[in-house]
């Protein structure tokens, strides 16, 4: 998919047409990741961004000067610059000739002040581009930083859908084991789905009058074991799950015999 680690023209085309589209959601979850991470890729978006709103904005007012590419259009535009600066340099210069010309009285330091006005003005003549470049970058930081937020914001919304994915083989037990009636000699008092908030203790209580010896097992929505417990009490409580998904947990008599198999919902 990457080439040397980096997106693709393709995979870089295809997210340009995305985030202008405002649908990210179309693209694969990976290459979101990818470019969240990756501020050489970031970077590189965002520029092509730019570029084509520059081009659409100017196609408008004139096509045949429409820049073909970023580097071009930098360069036209510090060639106008530089054109300008010159201009601006021989009107003060002979702002000065014609004002030393036209002075009879104390030439010197007439001479100066006109220096230190004509001077005065085409600096701040210059102001202007320094304030255009501060604000281009201002404004280039605040897009990279709205465009880094869209892409977290669609990247947690993908985390959650995937930790509350179910699982099919341990769905298929809870259903199974989702009348908490007698089974054997265990009468289960838990319901077969919690849902409980992370900062709350998980509670998971049945009858076991016999004191008999019991396996809990405790799985992510992947299938993965977490972590086992034995008890031979009739309530069993822990303070392990805190972080927001969907998680299953069995019961096991001392015979290895599965005795239920509940839901748990971490909100």
């Amino acid at each position: 998919m990457f080439e040397n680690g980096h997106l693709s023209e393709e995979e870089l085309a295809l997210y340009v047409d995305a985030y202008i589209a405002g649908d990210l959601n179309e693209i694969p979850a990976d290459l979101i990741s990818h470019a969240k991470n990756c501020d050489e890729c970031a970077n590189k978006i965002l520029s092509i961004i730019e570029i084509t709103e520059n081009l659409s904005d100017e196609d408008k007012s004139s096509k045949d000067e429409t820049p073909t590419n970023s580097k071009g259009f930098f360069f036209k535009k510090n060639y106008f610059l530089q054109m300008a600066a010159s201009i601006i340099f021989i009107v003060g210069a002979g702002l000065i000739f014609l004002q030393i010309k036209q002075t009879k009285n104390n030439p010197i330091k007439q001479y100066s002040e006109v220096i230190d006005s004509t001077i005065s003005s085409i600096d701040s003549s210059l102001v202007m581009p320094e304030k255009n470049i501060q604000n281009t970058a201002q404004s280039k930081k605040d897009s990279l930083k709205q465009f880094k937020e869209v892409k977290n914001d669609n990247l947690s919304n993908n985390q959650n859908l995937l930790a509350f994915a179910e699982d099919e083989q341990l769905e298929k037990l809870v259903e199974r084991y989702s009348d908490s009636a007698l089974r054997g000699n265990f009468s289960i008092k838990s319901k077969s789905i919690i849902e409980i908030k992370s900062n709350e203790l998980l509670k998971l209580e049945w009858n076991n009058d016999d004191k008999e010896l019991l396996i809990l097992e405790f799985f992510d929505n992947k299938g993965n074991k977490l972590f086992e417990s034995e008890t031979s009490e009739s309530l069993f409580a822990t303070d392990q799950f805190k972080v927001k998904g969907l998680y299953y947990w069995k019961l096991i008599n001392e015979d290895f015999d599965l005795v239920f198999c509940g839901k748990i919902i971490i909100k």
